[in-house]
C-alpha cells in the first residue's frame, strides 16, 4: 500500500477547469523538498496570481500542426512578479493523429528534425519541456521511444525534461515504455485518472486500488525520485435517461417559459 510505504510531495494542477493532484512517490528516507505543479491553459494565465504555492508552472501548450511545425506559445508569456522564482515549463502536445507521428517518430526524417528544431527554439525561455503525446499506435513505440531521446540530447541540459505517459498497472504492451522513457526524461507525469471516462461504463475516474496497482508497478519500471503521479480531483456523473418520448403541445410551451 503505497500509502503507509511512501512520503508523498503533493503538487496541486489546474487543468482544463480540473484539479488534478500530482504526487511524486518515493521512499521517505529518500523525501527533501516539496514540488507542487501546476498546469494552466494559455487562456487561463490572465488568472495565475503569482501567489499560488506552486514551484513549477506547465503551459498548456504548443502543438504540432499537421506539417510537423510547432504552434503556440512560442515565448514564455509575462507573469506576475510573484512568480519570478517559480520553474516554468512548455508543454508539447500532439493527440491521435497517427499518420502525422509517423512522419514525426521516423528517425532522422525532415518532420522530426524540424519539430525538434521547433521545440529547441519554443523552449529557449523556459526551465523545462514536457512532451504530452497521446494514443500513440503501439508498432510506433520504439521510434518513440527513439525521438524523446534524440530531443533530450538537443535541449540545454539545464533544462527539464519530462514525459507525460498513460498510467498501466502490467508491463502491458504499447507504445510506453516505462523502463527505457524512465532512463530518459528528469520526470516522468503518470496520468493516472480516467479509469473510467465520459463513454465507458460507469465507475471511478481513479480507485484508490487501482492507482495503488499504478504505484507498484511504475516505481518497478522508474527510479520513484523521478515519478509525478497525476491525481483526479474531480469525478464523472452517468445518466440513464430515455430521451424520446411523445409531447403535447402543454408541456412544449413549459419548456419554452423555463
Amino acid at each position: 500500500m503505497f500509502l503507509k510505504n511512501f512520503k508523498i510531495r503533493t503538487a496541486a494542477v489546474l487543468f482544463l477547469f480540473l484539479f488534478i493532484m500530482s504526487i511524486s512517490v518515493f521512499p521517505a528516507d529518500q523525501a527533501k523538498e516539496k514540488e507542487v505543479w501546476c498546469y494552466l491553459m494559455e487562456h487561463e494565465i490572465k488568472r495565475f496570481s503569482g501567489n499560488e504555492p506552486i514551484t513549477d508552472l506547465f503551459l498548456f501548450s504548443a502543438r504540432v500542426d499537421y506539417k510537423g511545425n510547432l504552434y503556440g506559445l512560442s515565448k514564455k508569456p509575462a507573469l506576475p512578479k510573484q512568480a519570478k522564482n517559480m520553474r516554468v515549463h512548455l508543454v508539447v502536445t500532439l493527440f491521435g493523429n497517427s499518420t502525422l507521428m509517423d512522419l514525426i517518430f521516423t528517425p532522422d526524417s525532415g518532420y522530426q528534425k524540424k519539430l525538434i528544431s521547433d521545440i529547441v527554439k519554443f523552449s529557449k525561455d523556459y526551465d523545462g519541456v514536457q512532451i504530452d503525446f497521446e494514443s500513440i499506435p503501439k508498432e510506433m513505440g520504439s521510434n518513440y521511444t527513439k525521438f524523446l531521446k534524440k530531443l533530450k540530447s538537443n535541449l540545454d541540459s539545464k533544462k527539464i525534461f519530462s514525459v507525460a505517459l498513460q498510467a498501466k498497472k502490467s508491463s502491458v504492451k504499447n507504445a510506453f515504455d516505462y523502463a527505457s522513457i524512465g532512463k530518459i526524461a528528469d520526470k516522468v507525469l503518470v496520468m493516472a485518472y480516467d479509469q473510467h471516462w465520459a463513454t465507458s461504463d460507469a465507475g471511478p475516474v481513479a480507485e484508490l486500488a487501482w492507482c495503488e496497482d499504478i504505484v507498484d508497478y511504475t516505481i518497478k519500471e522508474i527510479d520513484p525520485d523521478k515519478v509525478i503521479m497525476g491525481i483526479p480531483l474531480y469525478g464523472r456523473a452517468w445518466e440513464n435517461v430515455n430521451h424520446t418520448r411523445a409531447v403535447r403541445y402543454p408541456s412544449v410551451t413549459d419548456w419554452m417559459n423555463r
